[in-house]
């Protein structure tokens, strides 16, 4: 019976204990997934505050400036390897180069992410004092829209640095380029749309927390700071001294490693290579290692070797014969340390040439990989070469096409100067008396210094000289001016015609024919 009601109050404290718990559940839905991956996020980010939702937009920001800023900068940083000697991504007419606008975007932009996930991490903290929030914010969408300018260059210098290229598989090189071209579209454009997008959602929940919205969390965590007595300045100032305090400490603890690492090679010279041996022995002195054994082996061998002097001194008058052995036989300490030495030189000379052996095979692998690069490189740049000059000469006989298409003529060629003058009638002429004859050559120079086009220049006979010049147009509506000069021995006589005849005086004055012909007064 006794066992029989333990168990009943066992059942009935399980029974009870199943029904606290499905209450506690429907009181707090948190209880339920308390230990489920993720949903420690969920808390931090979820509610309807002016404060949660300014910080679901900073972290959705931030996780956009990582992954597309993380792939752009391994993009980067390929092309910089495989394609830095190449025409497209070299200094160009849009102001910068493709590789520096690149690394320009992708790596402050991924730092800057970075940035926002610190803020959301720190959220408690920041809301402890409204106004930093607020102008921390302001200085967030400053720099959002200057990583915006940056990232709309890159994009316009990219999009214009290709736009020549019709088919990608025409060249090997342009073909090797083309899977990081849709790469950085890929996470180039919708970057371009988050720094638009968020900046103007933080900055709409700005304004409601400038007017009093709610950003207290509900639940901080025990290791959040009091903020409400920090400044903007206070805090631009710990951001820009905490790098400079961290590399202060990076360098000192270089210092130290480098004397611990001096120190070891100092006190251990056996292990150093001959450059610390010479750095760090005094002059003159030749340190040697001496082991525990070696030790034990000197003393006992020193023990031995005065017994054995004991033994042979004479005690008694008895006259006593000593061998003196052979001259070239040599002590048995000594050959243990000649031994030693020869052992110890020999693993140097080893260590030695295993070493030189493996710097002479990593110099010859560094210039075969160099030759190699080297001999790439030559060849992407005859290839950008070969294809810029054929893009030229493709633009060159576009444009010579469509002048000839849309063109318009400047000047008259022979056959359209006898048509036009057969129609026009004459506008003026004179005749002048000449000394002599002049040089038909002398004459042309200096029509076409005046500024009037040669149509034709000819010698009827020895003796005379034909010339016949136009104006040069500049615009296609501009009037055609004409004029055929006839010299002979002894005279000189000039008719003008013209489609306007009021710039006929002006074109008269223009011919300076005083300055070439000898005119007889």
């Amino acid at each position: 019976m006794g066992d029989e009601d333990e168990d009943d109050e066992d059942m009935n404290y399980t029974e009870d204990d199943n029904r606290t718990r499905a209450v506690n559940k429907r009181e707090n839905p948190d209880a339920e997934f308390e230990g489920e991956w993720g949903y420690a996020l969920i808390k931090a980010l979820r509610g309807k505050s002016a404060g949660r939702r300014l910080k679901r937009n900073i972290f959705k920001f931030g996780v956009f400036q990582l992954v597309c800023n993380f792939s752009l900068l391994m993009i980067t940083i390929q092309e910089n390897r495989n394609f830095n000697g190449l025409g497209y991504f070299e200094d160009t007419k849009y102001g910068a180069g493709l590789l520096n606008l690149m690394w320009v975007v992708s790596l402050p932009s991924f730092l800057f992410g970075l940035v926002s996930m610190a803020a959301v991490r720190n959220w408690a903290s920041l809301t402890t004092n409204r106004t930093l929030l607020s102008n921390l914010m302001r200085v967030y969408i400053v720099v959002s829209f200057l990583l915006f300018a940056f990232t709309l260059w890159l994009t316009c210098v990219l999009f214009l640095m290709f736009r020549g290229v019709d088919d990608w598989s025409e060249d090997v090189t342009i073909a090797r380029i083309f899977p990081y071209f849709i790469c950085t579209i890929l996470f180039l454009l919708p970057y371009l749309v988050s720094l638009v997008y968020y900046p103007l959602e933080v900055s709409y929940y700005i304004d409601q927390i400038d007017n009093g919205g709610v950003i207290a969390e509900p639940d901080p965590p025990d290791n959040f700071m009091d903020l409400s007595d920090v400044s903007l300045f206070q805090s631009c100032i710990f951001v820009c001294a905490m790098p400079c305090v961290m590399c202060i400490m990076f360098m000192d603890l270089m210092k130290a490693m480098r004397k611990a690492y001096a120190k070891h090679y100092a006190d251990q010279p056996v292990f150093a290579s001959n450059k610390h041996q010479e750095k760090y022995a005094a002059p003159g002195e030749v340190k040697k290692k001496r082991r525990v054994l070696r030790r034990v082996w000197k003393t006992l061998t020193r023990w031995f070797r005065g017994a054995k002097k004991k033994e042979v001194r004479p005690d008694s008058a008895a006259p006593v014969d000593i061998e003196i052995g052979p001259p070239a036989a040599l002590d048995l300490a000594d050959l243990q340390v000649d031994r030693e030495k020869e052992e110890r030189l020999e693993r140097e000379r080893a260590v030695r040439e295993r070493e030189d052996r493996k710097r002479q095979q990593e110099l010859e692998e560094a210039a075969a990989e160099a030759e190699k690069r080297r001999k790439a490189d030559l060849q992407m740049q005859e290839a950008a070469r070969v294809l810029n000059e054929r893009r030229q000469r493709e633009e060159e006989e576009a444009a010579q096409r469509e002048r000839e298409l849309n063109g318009w003529d400047r000047t008259l060629a022979v056959a359209k100067f006898k048509t036009l003058w057969a129609t026009l009638s004459t506008a003026g002429s004179f005749q002048c008396n000449l000394k002599a004859l002049p040089a038909i050559t002398n004459l042309t120079e200096h029509l076409k210094k005046q500024g009037f086009h040669i149509v034709f220049a000819a010698k009827p006979s020895p003796n005379d000289v034909e010339v016949g010049v136009c104006n040069i147009r500049l615009q296609e509506q501009d009037p055609w001016f004409m004029a055929r000069f006839l010299a002979t021995q002894n005279s000189f006589s000039a008719v003008m015609k013209a489609e306007n005849t009021e710039q006929v005086t002006a074109y008269v004055k223009k011919f300076a024919l005083a300055k070439v012909l000898k005119i007889e007064k």
